[in-house]
């Protein structure tokens, strides 16, 4: 039987990948300028630390591999002044949010790149409509058996990702009455949501290979689902979450996850069951409409639970595995903002409120990004 291979990583290690939009300074509309940015990075340390994505409004920022959520901070803050150099005294700037409030899907560029060709080829319009940007965290396991676990695990806290990251409430030039957009995006995509009930690597090396056998995969990239293992790297990657406004939050989430798979490896409090992912795709929902005023409905006991109350008292559970690897002040001042009720896609529905302009959404998305300090979340 063919097997494939899981590269071995710390347990614990993280790493960070954040979709960015490329704007117009004086309009605040996306400009396709991913290519102008990338081929100013050729041949410099850091080109394979900023990437392509699928339309060339966007651009993707990816660390090293850490043990703290401090030094993913700083590497991204690193990346954050290499990007801003690059467009000095150009009108381009940046920003975070998990979708440009009022892009127009026909407007945007398929980035020029030979997987992207085969792509559109494939899912036509839907490439141009996944103008939609997205944090992706990493976290290191040291088996495949591991990363099968882990997996299963943490997909019972997609909602609380959403509702933690939310960032996407105008999409296509309306309040879409969400709080994450964004993730109403990848439905129409094939292989997308959870992964199958898949109890060991064998069984999931085997469903790989089949896929690619059917032609319905060339490798991992071509797999959707929210959470997914990545052989390759050695870990198992969270893909739900909403880019956030700034770096710190992205940081802060990458702590989260950290603690909160630190707690699942070592605890295993869950004992994975087919029954977990019966109600998986109405959490979702509930999380992308309502954020953290969502109701996760618990399958086991049939119970209704809002999604703010859970994350209280799981930031009280992981205190202790936060502490493991020092993420103290990103992991508190997440859990502030939870007690505060505070998400990203609030402010931004809040700033429409006051202005009635999604330009001005728009500029507060841009001010709140290039705050280089990370003194808010």
């Amino acid at each position: 039987m063919q097997v494939l291979p899981f590269k071995q990583s710390n347990l614990g290690t993280i790493g960070v990948e954040v979709e960015l939009q490329i704007i117009n300074s004086d309009s605040f509309k996306l400009t396709s300028w991913a290519k102008e940015i990338l081929d100013e990075l050729e041949n410099t340390k850091y080109q394979n630390r900023v990437n392509h994505e699928i339309t060339q409004g966007m651009i993707e920022i990816n660390t090293t591999v850490h043990e703290s959520p401090e030094d993913v901070h700083s590497e991204l803050l690193e990346l954050q002044a290499v990007l801003l150099k690059l467009v000095h005294n150009k009108k381009i700037t940046y920003c975070g949010g998990g979708t440009h409030p009022f892009q127009d899907w026909h407007d945007q560029k398929i980035f020029p790149d030979p997987r992207y060709k085969r792509v559109l080829k494939k899912f036509q319009f839907l490439c141009q409509q996944a103008t939609i940007f997205g944090q992706h965290v990493h976290f290191g396991c040291e088996t495949a058996e591991d990363a099968i676990y882990l997996t299963h695990a943490l997909a019972q806290y997609t909602p609380h990702f959403i509702a933690l990251s939310s960032s996407s409430p105008f999409f296509q030039s309306i309040d879409s009455g969400f709080c994450s957009s964004r993730n109403t995006q990848f439905n129409a995509f094939p292989i997308c949501g959870y992964m199958p009930f898949i109890e060991n690597w064998n069984e999931f090396s085997k469903y790989f290979f089949h896929l690619k056998h059917l032609g319905l995969v060339e490798s991992m990239k071509d797999v959707y689902w929210d959470i997914r293992p990545k052989p390759e790297f050695g870990t198992v990657e969270v893909r739900i979450l909403d880019t956030p406004l700034t770096l710190k939050r992205a940081a802060a989430l990458a702590a989260f996850i950290q603690a909160l798979s630190l707690y699942l490896i070592q605890e295993k409090p869950i004992t994975p069951s087919k029954e977990f992912y019966f109600l998986y795709s109405s959490n979702r929902f509930q999380a992308s409409r309502y954020g953290m005023e969502g109701k996760r409905a618990d399958c086991i006991n049939y119970q209704n639970h809002i999604i703010r109350d859970e994350l209280l008292e799981l930031f009280e559970t992981l205190k202790p595995y936060s502490k493991e690897k020092s993420t103290g002040e990103l992991f508190n001042d997440l859990h502030q903002s939870v007690i505060q009720n505070e998400c990203d896609a609030t402010l931004l529905r809040e700033k429409y409120n006051d202005t009635h302009s999604l330009e001005a959404v728009v500029a507060e998305q841009c001010n709140r990004w290039l705050k280089h300090s990370g003194d808010r979340l």
